[in-house]
């Protein structure tokens, strides 16, 4: 059986332009659902994990706290309406046009990001991914916890999803593309044969330029 080439994709900052964490927050707000000082709590998260000393338990529990109690279907229709006011705008022209190339080749793609689920599908569903990994909000009767369940899905902790997404394909991180913008992702691309630094963060930039890596700019005009 032929080995299958997978081309992942982190989202924030890499299809989007925004931190889609951040807007959910803000959306939030508009709508009366949380309060006014989330935005600077947002920014204070943004920035540790600029640092890579992001909090992810502390983290989890503000970025979950409107979802505790609210059913399955009452946040679909939140993160419908975030997508669509918010993130939509936000895609890079760039970014859905090599998707799109990507996938009208019957290329393996998938979206991972470690945004939680509710907020990242709606991105993934538009942009065509039929596979996403995502940090999963746990639920209980169909109602949310306001917590996240199983292991995070960020930085070094996407390897392990993707080497599982990897055997279900008879692949390898070898023979995978990761495309990404950050700090985090600097571990995930030195484990992948063909790494791809988008919009990235002077850090990774450096890094980047140092290994050889293809550095791709997108802006949306």
């Amino acid at each position: 059986m032929k080995n299958t080439t997978i081309k992942f994709w982190d989202m924030d900052h890499t299809l989007i332009a925004i931190d889609s964490d951040v807007s959910w927050k803000r959306y939030l707000i508009d709508i009366g659902l949380a309060p006014n000082n989330a935005v600077e709590q947002s920014d204070y998260y943004w920035n540790q994990y600029i640092s890579g000393n992001l909090d992810i338990n502390d983290f989890n529990s503000f970025q979950l706290k409107e979802f505790k109690n609210k059913s399955i279907e009452d946040l679909e229709v939140l993160s419908q309406n975030h997508f669509e006011q918010c993130v939509k705008s936000q895609i890079y022209d760039q970014a859905f046009t090599m998707v799109n190339h990507a996938l009208s080749q019957r290329e393996t793609l998938c979206m991972i990001t470690a945004t939680n689920s509710v907020i990242a599908k709606p991105i993934a569903n538009h942009l065509g991914f039929e596979h996403m990994i995502a940090a999963m909000p746990e639920k209980k009767d169909g109602i949310y916890t306001g917590t996240i369940t199983g292991e995070y899905c960020g930085g070094k902790g996407k390897i392990p999803y993707m080497k599982v997404f990897c055997e279900r394909y008879h692949s390898d991180l070898n023979q995978c593309y990761y495309y990404g913008d950050s700090v985090a992702d600097i571990v995930i691309m030195d484990a992948v044969g063909f790494p791809i630094a988008v919009n990235p963060m002077p850090e990774l930039r450096m890094h980047a330029k140092k290994k050889g890596w293809d550095i791709l700019t997108f802006e949306n005009l």
